[in-house]
């Protein structure tokens, strides 16, 4: 069991009735109950679990430091309002069903680690469009705000472990992290200021394989292409693709 400090347990109440206003204002209703533990024992941000009667969320005493608490929790009820709607996004059998498909190639355990990092980009960035949504108008953020914390998660350099294959693997999932981070710039037309990201990110490019590297615009131009009213057949069929081009990727680079 975590231990629950009673002061930042009441920090944590206050930001998360903030951030059910902010929700709420953007008319996003949760129906669900949801609840907010702090666990200071935690070495994440926070993660939302599954309850009898509906949703907790738990976060990390680093998460109260950080002041963007209320960012954290916004992000979280937006997958929890995503899963009470029956997005596609947030379908777990359309998840596990694509994972099936490519078990036989995912001989290890990082490997398989890694289709499921890389599919929960999609399932974060459908989450960001109503987080970011119910920031900005609750002015907790500003564009430019998200902007340049979203610039801090592109990295430039490649993995250099000198163990080959897990250097692939991990440099195709640097590649779709990056896309991930800039392609949210794009869906919300966050500004890129001084083109850090764009920059940061072609560095990166430059420094592997460029048959991998001019694969980066399929997962860019599918991120940011990605509608809301997509169904479960189309959105399956997407996921497979993706996760089909990735594995293209970790061979090519």
């Amino acid at each position: 069991m975590p231990y629950f400090d009673d002061p930042s347990q009441e920090s944590v109440d206050e930001a998360f009735d903030r951030a059910m206003d902010m929700m709420r204002g953007s008319g996003f209703n949760v129906s669900q109950a949801v609840g907010v533990v702090v666990d200071n024992k935690l070495d994440i941000m926070g993660y939302t679990r599954p309850e009898r009667d509906g949703n907790l969320i738990v976060v990390s005493e680093n998460a109260l430091k950080s002041g963007f608490v209320e960012g954290l929790l916004v992000h979280e009820i937006a997958h929890i309002y995503r899963s009470s709607i029956n997005h596609p996004s947030h379908n777990r059998r359309i998840f596990s069903s694509v994972l099936r498909k490519f078990s036989r190639k995912l001989k290890r355990d990082y490997q398989k680690d890694a289709v499921i990092g890389i599919m929960n980009h999609l399932e974060d960035l459908y989450a960001d469009d109503i987080a970011f949504m119910a920031l900005i108008n609750g002015k907790a953020l500003s564009p430019s705000m998200l902007g340049r914390f979203i610039q801090g998660w592109v990295k430039e350099k490649p993995a250099r472990t000198g163990n080959s294959e897990r250097d692939r693997w991990n440099n195709a999932i640097i590649m779709l992290s990056n896309s991930f981070a800039i392609s949210n710039m794009e869906r919300h037309s966050l500004p890129d200021a001084n083109f850090r990201a764009r920059d940061t990110n072609l560095k990166f490019l430059y420094a592997i394989n460029p048959s991998a590297a001019e694969r980066f615009g399929y997962f860019n131009r599918l991120m940011v292409g990605m509608r809301d009213d997509i169904g479960d057949k189309e959105f399956k069929a997407m996921l497979e693709e993706y996760v089909r081009t990735f594995l293209e990727v970790v061979k090519a680079i």
